[in-house]
């Protein structure tokens, strides 16, 4: 595989990583209240938050419907810096 492909995957991880922190911050959800959400333990989700784990497809659906927000935008634009 190429390093661009390498390249454009760590992206991803790292705009959903800090799009879930991002957007749970703004809804005012705890880490326990959105694990709860998501049926994850609290540690997976703080591991997600912080680029230590990945997460299934199943998760990021379930993150699309919470937030009301497209699985584009979450995994490939750094909504931090979108405006309101």
């Amino acid at each position: 595989m190429s390093s661009l492909f390498y390249k454009e995957v760590i992206k991803i991880i790292y705009y959903l990583n800090s799009n879930i922190r991002y957007l749970r911050k703004k809804y005012n959800y705890s880490l326990q209240d959105l694990a709860t959400k998501l049926d994850l333990k609290l540690s997976t989700l703080k591991n997600l938050e912080n680029g230590q784990s990945g997460t299934s497809l199943q998760v990021v659906i379930l993150l699309r419907d919470i937030f009301k927000i497209s699985i584009d935008n979450l995994i490939f634009k750094d909504l931090s810096k979108e405006r309101s």
